[in-house]
Protein backbone atom coordinates (compact mmCIF):
# COMPACT_ATOMS: atom_id res chain seq x y z
CA UNK A 1 0.00 0.00 0.00
CA UNK A 2 2.73 2.67 0.64
CA UNK A 3 4.54 1.69 -2.38
CA UNK A 4 1.15 2.75 -4.53
CA UNK A 5 0.92 6.06 -2.40
CA UNK A 6 4.63 6.49 -3.07
CA UNK A 7 4.22 5.99 -7.10
CA UNK A 8 1.18 8.17 -6.67
CA UNK A 9 2.97 10.80 -5.47
CA UNK A 10 5.90 10.78 -7.46
CA UNK A 11 3.46 10.37 -11.15
CA UNK A 12 1.33 13.49 -9.54
CA UNK A 13 4.50 15.47 -8.98
CA UNK A 14 6.01 14.64 -12.68
CA UNK A 15 2.67 15.76 -13.87
CA UNK A 16 2.39 18.86 -12.17
CA UNK A 17 6.03 19.95 -12.79
CA UNK A 18 5.00 18.90 -16.94
CA UNK A 19 2.15 21.49 -16.48
CA UNK A 20 4.03 24.58 -15.12
CA UNK A 21 6.88 23.88 -17.82
CA UNK A 22 3.97 23.57 -20.62
CA UNK A 23 1.54 26.58 -19.54
CA UNK A 24 2.52 29.69 -20.63
CA UNK A 25 1.99 32.76 -18.32
CA UNK A 26 -0.67 35.42 -20.34
CA UNK A 27 -3.08 37.65 -20.03
CA UNK A 28 -5.32 40.12 -21.97
CA UNK A 29 -7.34 42.55 -21.67
CA UNK A 30 -10.48 41.98 -23.52
CA UNK A 31 -10.46 44.61 -25.91
CA UNK A 32 -6.76 43.38 -26.58
CA UNK A 33 -5.12 46.60 -25.55
CA UNK A 34 -3.43 45.34 -22.00
CA UNK A 35 -1.54 42.00 -21.49
CA UNK A 36 0.72 40.15 -19.13
CA UNK A 37 3.07 37.81 -22.09
CA UNK A 38 6.71 36.94 -22.50
CA UNK A 39 9.24 38.97 -23.90
CA UNK A 40 13.12 38.00 -25.06
CA UNK A 41 15.81 40.84 -25.82
CA UNK A 42 17.66 41.03 -28.52
CA UNK A 43 20.65 43.06 -27.87
CA UNK A 44 22.61 43.00 -31.15
CA UNK A 45 22.50 40.81 -33.89
CA UNK A 46 25.91 38.85 -33.26
CA UNK A 47 24.50 38.40 -29.45
CA UNK A 48 22.77 35.95 -28.26
CA UNK A 49 19.39 36.70 -27.19
CA UNK A 50 18.44 36.67 -23.16
CA UNK A 51 15.86 34.15 -21.78
CA UNK A 52 11.96 34.85 -22.30
CA UNK A 53 10.60 37.27 -18.94
CA UNK A 54 7.34 38.32 -17.87
CA UNK A 55 6.31 41.87 -19.33
CA UNK A 56 3.28 43.93 -19.34
CA UNK A 57 2.57 45.18 -22.59
CA UNK A 58 -0.28 48.42 -23.05
CA UNK A 59 -1.33 49.37 -26.96
CA UNK A 60 -1.73 52.99 -27.22
CA UNK A 61 -2.14 55.05 -30.46
CA UNK A 62 0.29 52.56 -32.02
CA UNK A 63 2.70 52.57 -29.58
CA UNK A 64 3.55 49.45 -26.96
CA UNK A 65 4.58 50.34 -23.86
CA UNK A 66 6.57 47.70 -22.37
CA UNK A 67 6.75 47.42 -18.37
CA UNK A 68 8.22 45.14 -16.07
CA UNK A 69 6.29 43.20 -14.02
CA UNK A 70 9.54 42.47 -11.48
CA UNK A 71 13.45 43.83 -12.03
CA UNK A 72 14.19 41.11 -14.02
CA UNK A 73 12.97 42.71 -17.21
CA UNK A 74 13.86 46.16 -16.35
CA UNK A 75 16.40 46.03 -19.92
CA UNK A 76 13.46 45.67 -21.70
CA UNK A 77 11.21 48.75 -20.49
CA UNK A 78 10.54 51.15 -22.72
CA UNK A 79 8.08 53.10 -25.84
CA UNK A 80 8.16 50.56 -29.08
CA UNK A 81 6.69 50.18 -32.22
CA UNK A 82 5.70 46.77 -33.75
CA UNK A 83 7.75 45.74 -36.92
CA UNK A 84 7.20 42.59 -37.93
CA UNK A 85 5.99 38.99 -36.99
CA UNK A 86 7.60 35.81 -38.03
CA UNK A 87 6.96 33.75 -40.40
CA UNK A 88 7.19 30.25 -38.55
CA UNK A 89 6.59 30.98 -35.02
CA UNK A 90 6.72 27.42 -32.76
CA UNK A 91 3.74 25.41 -32.09
CA UNK A 92 0.67 27.36 -30.87
CA UNK A 93 2.34 30.90 -30.14
CA UNK A 94 2.90 34.20 -32.05
CA UNK A 95 5.88 35.82 -32.14
CA UNK A 96 6.07 39.68 -32.85
CA UNK A 97 9.11 41.61 -33.08
CA UNK A 98 9.41 45.24 -31.67
CA UNK A 99 11.36 47.92 -32.45
CA UNK A 100 12.16 50.92 -30.08
CA UNK A 101 15.75 52.07 -28.27
CA UNK A 102 16.39 48.15 -28.73
CA UNK A 103 14.86 45.20 -30.65
CA UNK A 104 13.16 42.98 -28.55
CA UNK A 105 10.27 39.82 -29.31
CA UNK A 106 7.18 38.96 -27.85
CA UNK A 107 6.08 35.72 -27.14
CA UNK A 108 1.83 35.28 -27.56
CA UNK A 109 -0.40 32.13 -27.63
CA UNK A 110 -2.38 31.76 -30.37
CA UNK A 111 -5.73 32.07 -28.14
CA UNK A 112 -4.92 35.22 -27.29
CA UNK A 113 -7.36 38.67 -27.86
CA UNK A 114 -4.42 40.63 -28.25
CA UNK A 115 -3.53 39.30 -31.52
CA UNK A 116 -5.89 41.01 -34.13
CA UNK A 117 -4.60 44.08 -32.10
CA UNK A 118 -0.81 43.43 -32.94
CA UNK A 119 -1.90 42.35 -36.60
CA UNK A 120 -3.37 45.82 -37.38
CA UNK A 121 -0.18 47.57 -35.73
CA UNK A 122 1.72 45.85 -38.20
CA UNK A 123 3.80 47.57 -41.32
CA UNK A 124 2.10 47.27 -44.54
Amino acid sequence: MSALVLVLVIVGGAGLAWAAFMLEPHWSSKDGHRMMTQAQGMESPRALPTRWLEVRVTVIDGNLIVTSRGLQAIKLRGTYVVTGKSSTPPKNRQIYVLQGEKQILLRIPNSSRSIPVLDALLPI
